[in-house]
């Protein structure tokens, strides 16, 4: 997550991994799930999600819209040891 230091248009994005979060959107304005204990994430929305291209030598992330995450659920220890192992790194 990264924030831009602008006071009046800040530009506020995101940058995660399906490794970590299986989840997420696979296509631009499709909904997903972030597991995240960033509570800044819910607020002053939206965030702009770049998704990284697997496959490639170089690195390359592309745009994936604009999101205003929200609180769903909370996740118990017991239910995030569940997860998958990379989840939980």
């Amino acid at each position: 997550m990264w924030v831009s230091k602008s006071k009046h248009n800040p530009l506020r994005v995101m940058m995660p991994t399906y490794e970590f979060n299986p989840e997420m959107p696979r296509a631009p304005g499709e909904p997903g799930i972030f597991l995240s204990c960033r509570e800044e994430m819910c607020k002053d929305g939206p965030w702009t999600l770049f998704v990284k291209v697997e496959g490639l030598k170089e690195a390359r992330w592309d745009y994936a819209g604009e999101y205003i995450s929200e609180t769903v659920g909370k996740m118990s220890k017991e239910d995030f040891q569940m997860q998958d192992a990379a989840v939980c790194v």
